[in-house]
This record gives C-alpha cells, sequence and structure tokens, in this order.
C-alpha cells in the first residue's frame, strides 16, 4: 500500500513541505517542492484527502486541488499546533498538518470560492481607507487643537466647521496651517458613505 490516501502540505511562499501517508499510516511521501512543481506532484497523486493550515494562498491552492479531484480541508493553525511531535520546522509543520486532517472531529474552515475573497479583499481595502480618513481628520483637529480652535467630532460637521473656520482663520494662523486645513477640505467625503462616519 504505497499510495497517498491523506497528504499534509505545510505552505509558504517559494518551498512546500508535502507530507503523505498510506491508509495504514506509513509515511509514503516526505518531500520539499518548489511553487511551480507542487500543482504537478498533487495532479499525479490518486485522489486523497489534502490537509492544509488556512493561510494566505491557502483557499487559492484548496480550489485548484479540488479541481483535481481531492478533498481539501483548510484548518486554523492553532488546531494544528498540538499534532507537531517537536521543533517547529517545514517538515515536522507538514507531518502535523496531515495528523491533524486525519482526525475524524477536527474542526475546517470552508473553502472560499474566488468572489468570495475578491469580496473580502474589497471590504478590507475600504475599512483601511475609513481608518486612515479618520486618523488624518483627529491629527487636524489635534494640530487646531494645539492653537486653541477646537472643531467637533462629526465627520459632516468637522467638514462644515472647516470650511467657515478656514476662511476667518486665514488672517491668524501660518501657511503650513492654512494648507492643511485646505487639503482636509479636500479630503472629508473620501471613501465612505454618510452612514459610516464616526
Amino acid at each position: 500500500m504505497n499510495l497517498v490516501s491523506t497528504l499534509g502540505i505545510d505552505l509558504a511562499k517559494n518551498t512546500f513541505s508535502v507530507h503523505g501517508v498510506n491508509l495504514n499510516g506509513a509515511v509514503v511521501l516526505r518531500r520539499t517542492v518548489s511553487r511551480g512543481r507542487l500543482t504537478e506532484l498533487v495532479t499525479q497523486l490518486p485522489p486523497c484527502l489534502i490537509g492544509m493550515e488556512a493561510c494566505s494562498g491557502a483557499h487559492e491552492w484548496a480550489r485548484r486541488f479540488s479541481g483535481c479531484g481531492h478533498t481539501v480541508k483548510l484548518m486554523a493553525p492553532k488546531f494544528v499546533t498540538p499534532y507537531r511531535k517537536s521543533g517547529k520546522n517545514d517538515d515536522n509543520d507538514g507531518e502535523a498538518i496531515c495528523e491533524a486532517v486525519s482526525r475524524p472531529n477536527m474542526r475546517c474552515v470552508p473553502v472560499k470560492s474566488a468572489q468570495q475573497q475578491a469580496d473580502l479583499s474589497l471590504h478590507r481595502v475600504r475599512q483601511g481607507i475609513i481608518e486612515a480618513r479618520t486618523a488624518t481628520l483627529n491629527r487636524i483637529r489635534g494640530l487646531l487643537a494645539e492653537s486653541g480652535y477646537v472643531l467637533a467630532l462629526s465627520r459632516e460637521i468637522f467638514g462644515v466647521s472647516l470650511a467657515h473656520w478656514t476662511v476667518l482663520l486665514a488672517t491668524l494662523l501660518i501657511p503650513f496651517v492654512l494648507v492643511v486645513l485646505t487639503f482636509s477640505i479636500a479630503i472629508r467625503g473620501f471613501g465612505c458613505a454618510r452612514s459610516d462616519s464616526r
């Protein structure tokens, strides 16, 4: 029985540790392969159970391997850690993943479709823009507070106040602060709908 029935793959950027066992649990495959050769290796195997940690790139690899007829399960890294027998390295991680995925009660992460990943990416980028905008507004609010001018917390009120204060303070503030105020007016509506204001 030299056919691989369960395969554990430790994902990385350039090299991947692969650990395969047969139905009796004997190791029949243990090697390190490059990114370019991983798909080639897995497509040559008969349909088997493949386990990977749910990390960067795991969902793409899972979709690719499922298309080759394999059953792919993704696990949170914290559930794989107890199965590592010795020090943390790629080979030991591959073995631990292989052992963990064979457990009948292992909790797995559902494989995301390409569309689900695209939607999540869009939400993460949007959230980053919101956080950057909020940080910029708070920074400007803090700079103005240093000069004794306190503006409202609401983004909409902040924008209206800035337009008013810029005209009023043009003669009082140094040119640099005036540039900052003008810039903040330009970005005040950037990135979010009204309902997302903080």
